[in-house]
């Protein structure tokens, strides 16, 4: 992660990550991880802009779905 704010991030990642266009992001450094899901907006390289989708997070929005792990901040 290179960046981070309430709306949304900038990840470096690997080149077969850039095609994901959603997904769930994990945040853990210690105590509870913080899930974050994650639509991308632009990725150039080995970077992602991504923009944080605030809608409520449930079992069946988890389930099936795609997920990158990063330590917090």
């Amino acid at each position: 992660m290179i960046d981070v704010s309430d709306t949304g991030a900038q990840l470096c990642v690997e080149a077969s990550a850039g095609a994901i266009d959603e997904f769930f992001l994990m945040l853990s450094n210690y105590g509870q991880p913080v899930f974050r899901r994650c639509k991308r907006v632009w990725t150039k390289g080995d970077r992602m802009g991504v923009n944080f989708d605030k809608t409520k997070i449930t079992d069946k929005t988890m389930k099936g779905a795609a997920w990158v792990k990063a330590p917090a901040l």
